[in-house]
């Protein structure tokens, strides 16, 4: 066997790759590629291992969902595309990611959702989202709106004599 395919063997095997559809996926990126180049063995394993190849968001779709998430209006009311998002976003920092800068925040937040992506590949399976055990009651409900609109109107008709 060549060396250069001795190389890439060596690579897949280090880097875990255990599934023809990961290196089926990489191929498929390298095709819609426009590099006249073959890739560096590590930069391909790369794209073996990438989110879309298991159906999941791109890291820049993930990121924004996170931070969609983590704001504080959204307590209680998230919506996760899988539980690899939630977990990139929980091991990110759900305060901290929000403040920090979009270039740092995306950076932290890839290193971690490309290692839950990775798990999934290797046949992982993740923990689902956890749900609220008892749901938070809005204070402002339309309950609430009726029965302060009709104290202002009895107020109102009682005033008016």
């Amino acid at each position: 066997m060549s060396a250069s395919k001795l190389e890439w063997l060596g690579e897949f095997m280090r880097s875990g790759i255990t599934r023809m559809e990961q290196i089926d996926h990489g191929m498929r990126v390298v095709s819609a590629s426009k590099s006249a180049f073959v890739p560096a063995p590590g930069v391909f394993v790369s794209w073996c291992f990438a989110p879309e190849g298991l159906g999941l968001p791109s890291v820049e779709s993930a990121y924004a969902q996170a931070l969609r998430n983590c704001h504080p209006a959204m307590r209680g009311c998230e919506k996760w595309y899988h539980p690899a998002v939630y977990h990139a976003t929980a091991a990110a920092g759900f305060h901290s990611l929000s403040l920090l800068s979009r270039e740092l925040g995306l950076a932290s937040f890839e290193k971690h959702y490309l290692i839950q992506c990775r798990r999934i590949w290797q046949g992982e399976q993740l923990s689902p989202v956890p749900l609220a055990e008892i749901a938070m009651e809005p204070k402002i409900t339309p309950e609430v709106g009726k029965k302060a609109l009709a104290e202002l109107r009895a107020h109102r008709a009682g005033g008016a004599r």
